[in-house]
């Protein structure tokens, strides 16, 4: 009896499974989210073993409704929410929270303690050391942290990591303020490390990546791409006897001799990229070969020329199983020679080689029956002769990429479906391929990527094969196959339901149909349909209703879809991260809709004749484009922590360089330093102002066609020039990168019409850098902005009064110096135009500011003392200017 009321007291049969098997069903529900949300909503218990399953948590920052808290303290209340219901949580990725202050990773720590094993904050800023030192002290069991891009960073914050001890994974990519200091602390703190990534650490030298050979022995993995090293580092990273993988890949300071000092090699290591390397040469790549004989991954992509002598180098290494040549220049002799040296060979990369030929490439395939990968794409002298010799000595290919082969006939694509029918992945865009290649192409079962783009000779009849015979696709590219209409489409989706992405941008015959059969693939995430005019709101709403997972939407050029078809994205498509909605027929409606979802990230409107600077407001204020605090609009900070970012570039051997970064680089390179383009748009070289200019920039400005200034510089070890307009852009597109980073960080999405019931009069005051403008504008009660009157000065702005300081200080230079010119040394110059900005700035809150400059020409050092007055008197030209031109405001009706 007692056994029969234990039974009757089961509610379900998953009352009878162990917490191990519930756990195993949890396992297989992990690659859809909302199956794992289903399971976890059945039951109270369900809830709780969900909750106890979770390891890893991803959250993504939402916007809230709310309108009495600021939109950070949502997102904390957020995350503490998250961690409570999640408390075992042992990998937390943060790189969709864009902003993580130190608060943020106090609470982390407090919440997480020991069980926390990985953090990934490789696209999050705004923490600092405080942040990680709170971080490390608290969760004692962490072996992985990534805190790439993190530009912000200094030696502080690499001694705090350094107390890690356990910790085995470490990526600094683009950590550019680290120095030597900061990487000789996490060498001596971090014994364990086994993967470190110190990629586009400027900051790093020879000293730094010595001290991690002598310290870090358990090194398996290690990435120095782009560091300005030469070889004094590279001996002690021999003493790494377990390194597996190594990266050198754009180390400039690397050539031949360097890497002899690497002639004794690494018993262990298995992966060596030493690609961009333009100074290394067969004679260094025959140094590295020589004892690395358990090699199986080489990366020589973009360097050096691919003749006998390099494959003769590569036949000790019995091992190699992959080879990538991406962009170098080949010959024949070149490749038959590695047809015959590596005898384990793989995967093979010759994308966009040049001298690669039939014969060259047939000689490799032919003695290389187990070939799994082949990168042929731009390869443009290979024909239908090569690709046959290919499909009938590799059988076994899964992934072969041929993209822009433009001599391979129609023929050959038959050859691949009758013999390679194990590929996984396939690049056939803008080749001859026909109806028959991809029915032949529909006999490989197994493919999951077909990238169709710019075939103009397939139609539905191909396509419909497809569907029918690659039941396991994923991703399907259409891009300007004009051929295809909804018959294909509808076959393919039919046939393919696990399809993933879709790109029909440009196949004008493609109507609503298709959307409507593509809504029937449920995990549908990618849709990119530009250029389809005959699509509109009605197959987007399919899409919308059934298609949950949709993270990226391109409708541009859909001129039929308009506000009805962003109300169902914005109520289902809760996903959606990105969206291209130019040249559409979406109004602020739309718009404002849109500014409702709270994982949008990137918005696209150019071109747009519905939108309003109003809607256009209303939507950025939703979405999150700006920030308020305490009832006043917040500026968004760039990536150095400041509110405003200086219009400036500069170049150098490595990397473009813009705003404060370029501005710290004047003293030491101002001729590669540009500052002031803005002055130039719009007038010619000939011009008396342009002319005058020019004797105070450091940088060379030539005259180019049609009498246009072009300013000239050294990039990458090359003279460059450039338009006065092309430099604009750059900053231009910087800002954009800094406003891209903030958009993770929503905002309130209810918009404060109060700023827009009162009608009033605004005077925007823009006193910049290179230019002045002033505007009084009208905002009415509707929101409607009149500009009522506009003056300005192109000529006029802070590098003025900056100059106008330098000018006095190279006088009383000359004077205590018995006439030395400090102005014949460009880089003197740039450190007094530094200096006085400083003192601009200071004198801004101060009555006095000095200037030091030590050892500042000929060793003579410098120092002034400016006061406020000295500094009115010698700038009093300019304040006047500025009121000047505030009197076309009293010839105002």
């Amino acid at each position: 009896m007692k056994k029969q009321k234990c039974i009757q007291n089961i509610n379900t049969p998953f009352d009878l499974l162990s917490e191990e098997i519930i756990f195993t069903i949890l396992d297989y529900l992990k690659p859809n989210p909302f199956d794992q949300k289903s399971f976890s909503l059945v039951s109270k218990s369900f809830y709780s073993l969900e909750s106890h399953h979770r390891k890893t948590l991803k959250p993504f920052p939402r916007t809230t409704t709310s309108s009495s808290s600021p939109s950070h303290h949502h997102h904390q209340e957020t995350l503490i929410k998250l961690l409570k219901r999640y408390p075992f949580v042992t990998h937390l990725d943060l790189s969709l929270c864009p902003r993580i202050t130190d608060t943020y990773l106090s609470y982390i720590s407090n919440s997480c303690g020991a069980t926390l094993k990985s953090i990934d904050l490789s696209r999050s800023r705004f923490f600092t050391h405080v942040g990680l030192s709170c971080l490390v002290s608290k969760c004692a069991g962490l072996v992985d942290i990534d805190v790439s891009n993190a530009v912000h960073l200094n030696d502080r914050a690499a001694a705090a990591i350094a107390s890690c001890a356990n910790l085995v994974r470490l990526s600094l990519s683009r950590c550019k303020s680290l120095s030597d200091i900061g990487i000789g602390c996490i060498a001596v703190g971090c014994l364990k490390l086994r993967v470190l990534s110190l990629k586009w650490c400027l900051g790093v030298s020879d000293l730094g990546v010595a001290l991690i050979g002598v310290k870090c022995k358990q090194i398996r993995s290690l990435d120095l791409s782009h560091l300005l090293i030469t070889e004094k580092c590279l001996p002690s990273l021999l003493k790494l006897q377990y390194l597996e993988d190594l990266a050198l890949e754009g180390c400039c300071g690397i050539n031949d001799e360097s890497l002899i000092t690497l002639r004794q090699g690494w018993k262990s290591l298995k992966t060596l990229n030493i690609s961009h390397s333009e100074n290394v040469t067969h004679v260094g790549v025959s140094s590295l070969t020589s004892n690395n004989r358990c090699l199986q991954n080489l990366n020589l992509a973009y360097g050096p020329l691919v003749t006998h002598a390099i494959s003769e180098s590569l036949r000790k290494l019995s091992q190699l199983q992959s080879i990538r040549l991406d962009g170098c220049q080949v010959t024949c002799s070149g490749l038959k020679g590695i047809g015959s040296s590596c005898v384990s060979l793989k995967e093979l990369s010759l994308s966009k080689c040049s001298g690669v030929t039939d014969d060259g490439l047939s000689s490799i395939v032919m003695k290389h029956r187990d070939l799994k990968k082949l990168d042929i794409t731009c390869c443009r002298k290979i024909t239908q002769a090569s690709i046959a010799q290919v499909t009938k000595s590799c059988p076994s290919l899964i992934s072969l990429k041929m993209e822009s082969c433009t001599l391979v006939s129609s023929e050959a694509f038959v050859l691949i479906g009758q013999h390679c029918q194990f590929l996984e992945e396939l690049d056939v865009t803008d080749n001859d391929v026909d109806d028959d290649g991809l029915k032949s192409i529909s006999k490989c079962s197994e493919l999951s990527v077909l990238k169709l783009g710019i075939c103009l000779n397939i139609t539905d009849e191909g396509l419909v094969c497809i569907g029918n015979g690659c039941r396991k696709l994923l991703e399907l590219d259409l891009y300007r196959s004009i051929g295809i209409t909804d018959t294909g489409i509808s076959a393919v989706a039919d046939g393919c339901s696990t399809l993933e992405m879709i790109n029909v941008s440009y196949c004008e015959n493609i109507t609503d149909s298709s959307l409507i059969s593509l809504s029937n693939c449920s995990k549908l995430n990618t849709l990119e349909s530009r250029g389809c005019p005959l699509i509109t709101s009605l197959g987007l709403k399919a899409i919308a209703i059934r298609c949950k997972q949709l993270t990226k939407l391109d409708i541009k050029k859909c001129h039929n879809i308009d506000d009805s078809g962003m109300i169902p994205i914005a109520h289902f498509s809760q996903n959606l991260r990105q969206i291209n909605l130019s040249y559409s027929s979406v109004t602020d409606v739309g718009l404002l809709y849109l500014a409702s979802l709270g994982c949008l990230q990137s918005m696209t409107i150019l071109h747009m004749d519905g939108l309003t600077p109003t809607g256009l407001t209303a939507a950025l204020l939703g979405c999150g484009g700006l920030t308020k605090k305490h009832d006043r609009i917040e500026i968004i900070a760039n990536d150095q922590g400041n509110r405003t970012t200086p219009s400036c570039v500069a170049f150098n051997d490595e990397e473009r360089l813009i705003g404060d970064g370029a501005k710290n680089q004047i003293c030491m390179k101002p001729a590669n330093t540009v500052f002031d383009a803005k002055r130039m748009i719009g007038r010619r070289f000939s011009d008396a102002k342009v002319q005058h200019d020019m004797k105070l920039w450091p940088f060379k400005v030539i005259q180019g066609f049609g009498d246009m200034p072009k300013i000239v510089v050294t990039y990458k070890g090359h003279e460059k020039m450039f338009t006065t307009e092309e430099i604009s852009a750059m900053v231009l597109a910087k800002m954009k990168e800094v406003a891209e980073a903030y958009v993770g960080e929503p905002v309130k999405k209810r918009y404060n019409w109060s700023m827009l019931i009162a009608k009033r009069n605004v005077l925007v005051f823009d006193l910049g850098g290179g230019t002045f403008d002033v505007s009084l504008l009208t905002i009415d009660e509707g929101g409607t902005v009149e500009v009522k009157a506009v003056a300005g000065d192109t000529h006029l702005g802070g590098q003025d009064f900056d100059n106008t300081m330098v000018n006095y200080c190279v006088k009383d230079f000359r004077k205590k110096q018995k006439k030395k010119d400090v102005t014949l040394n460009e880089i003197a110059m740039g450190r007094l135009k530094v200096a006085c900005e400083k003192a601009k700035r200071v004198l801004s809150y101060a009555t006095q500011a000095s200037i030091e400059l030590d050892l500042l020409h000929e060793g003579n050092n410098f120092s002034m003392k400016f006061t406020r007055a000295k500094f009115e008197e010698l700038n009093m030209k300019y304040f006047t200017k500025c009121v000047k031109k505030l009197q076309v405001f009293k010839n105002m009706k």
